[in-house]
């Protein structure tokens, strides 16, 4: 197996947990979503994580990736408090296991991101809390870099106590953190009550790296104009949205006007219209990796990878 060692002054970057899954003799460049982030500031490119549904995206996503020697990373969106389905459909451990698998088996590599998305949760307290607490753990401890949570249904007094409840042990690793306003109503949205709550936050010492916000496929009648209020008055957090339907409709030169970093989760847009069943790897792989292919590019992916060790070689 070829590798591009390029990546290598990056390994010594991967945080201490991942290490501990991945073993000292690994060169899988799994890195901490804060890392990416820092290093692309000055970037033009938008940094994508689609939702992770099934094990063959993993591989297709990853040879997009390696092709456009491009940043990619992959999101699991649990959507439920329901701990039987949370270990048997979203179960971090095997999530892990099929994306470092497949990054084992692909030529050249370049560094990733694992995110995980959890469901809102409004209160430090109750059974839900406790679930997302507790899916939040497990995923730390099976080598995820990325951690998202939604205070979209929080009462302001509430943002603080129900994110340090979250994330815990997240937060001693300062790995990746983004907080999720998408589904809030848009009533709840302007600018400064989004800056209030990032303030709050600041306050308890959390520092998000990114809020998520409602995005074009979102019922906000002007997503472009938030996102443009928002980014001055809680800088150097910055603005993320899900992925769209259809990523390829989003000009990059606007994204960038409104100061949107990151594309996180969202549905396939290669799969919308995808008529067969969940087995067909073949072509759940070969429509997975079209679509990462063009999105790569049109979000001015492409030698992202290299423009992020030369950011971090240098800083």
């Amino acid at each position: 197996m070829a590798r591009d060692t390029i990546y290598d002054p990056l390994l010594a970057l991967r945080p201490t947990s991942v290490m501990h899954q991945l073993g000292m003799e690994s060169t899988v460049p799994l890195l901490n979503g804060r890392s990416i982030l820092d290093g692309l500031l000055q970037s033009g490119s938008v940094f994508w994580a689609p939702d992770f549904f099934h094990p063959a995206m993993a591989g297709a996503i990853l040879r997009a990736a390696a092709q456009h020697r491009a940043l990619v990373g992959f999101s699991l969106a649990p959507a439920t408090y329901d701990p039987g389905e949370l270990r048997r459909e979203k179960n971090p451990s095997r999530f892990f296991q099929a994306v470092v698998q497949a990054a084992n088996e692909i030529d050249r590599v370049p560094p990733f991101v694992l995110h995980v998305d959890q469901p809102p949760v409004a209160q430090a307290k109750g059974a839900q809390f406790e679930v997302v607490r507790d899916h939040i753990a497990l995923c730390l401890d099976a080598g995820f870099t990325s951690f998202g949570i939604d205070l979209s249904g929080c009462e302001s007094a509430d943002y603080s106590s129900v994110a340090s409840g979250l994330l815990g042990d997240v937060l001693d690793w300062e790995l990746c953190v983004s907080v999720r306003l998408d589904s809030a109503p848009p009533a709840r949205l302007s600018a400064d009550l989004v800056a209030k709550m990032v303030g709050d936050l600041k306050s308890s010492g959390i520092q998000p790296d990114l809020i998520i916000l409602p995005g074009p496929d979102s019922s906000v009648p002007d997503a472009w104009a938030l996102a443009n209020a928002v980014a001055p008055l809680i800088a150097p957090c910055g603005i993320a949205w899900s992925a769209p339907k259809r990523p390829l409709k989003l000009l990059l030169e606007q994204l960038q006007k409104s100061f949107v970093r990151a594309l996180i989760g969202g549905p396939s847009g290669a799969l919308k219209d995808f008529n067969g069943s969940a087995d067909q790897v073949d072509k759940i792989e070969a429509l997975v990796y079209m679509e990462a292919m063009d999105v790569i590019e049109h979000l001015g992916g492409k030698d992202s990878g290299l423009r992020l060790v030369e950011a971090l070689s240098t800083a």
